[in-house]
């Protein structure tokens, strides 16, 4: 697979893009958020988001945080647009911002079969320190939820 990088805009988003992240988080997954969801989201205290554009928007992430940890919430590219390094620098940039909030450590979970995912989290550094059997609901089927954490 040929991964092609793209100029990206990154910044940081509140409240007021909640309608937008969900329209991304429903093009991004099966099971989208509703934009009441992710605005209720959007307006703790602890929620820290940036949407990723080249010309319109196409990725965003989610984290909830308290010094010094954080957990990535939820983490989209749209499906035309992976394989570009977008969630990769989304990361990057996330990452960078949160060091400055004196996070030291970063939680995440994923999908057994993300097999994307999954690697770009160990790309990145995560190591796998658990598993939930049985957490996500695929179809018919269930499949386990892999922990990961990255110390920053």
């Amino acid at each position: 697979m040929t991964v092609v990088s793209c100029p990206i805009e990154i910044v940081g988003v509140g409240p007021e893009a909640a309608q937008l992240l969900s329209e991304l988080h429903a093009r991004c997954f099966a099971s989208g958020w509703s934009s009441i969801s992710m605005q209720h989201l959007l307006h703790l205290p602890t929620t820290a988001a940036w949407l990723a554009s080249n010309a319109a928007p196409c990725g965003f992430v989610v984290f909830s945080r308290v010094p010094p940890e954080a957990e990535i919430i939820t983490i989209g590219t749209l499906p035309a647009r992976r394989n570009t390094q977008i969630a990769q620098r989304l990361l990057s940039h996330a990452f960078t911002q949160l060091r400055d909030e004196r996070i030291e450590l970063i939680h995440l979970e994923v999908r057994e079969g993300n097999t994307a995912a999954v690697g770009l989290y160990l790309k990145l550094g995560f190591r796998e320190v658990g598993r939930r059997p049985n957490y996500y609901s695929v179809g018919t089927e269930r499949e386990d939820a892999r922990l990961f954490r990255l110390q920053l």
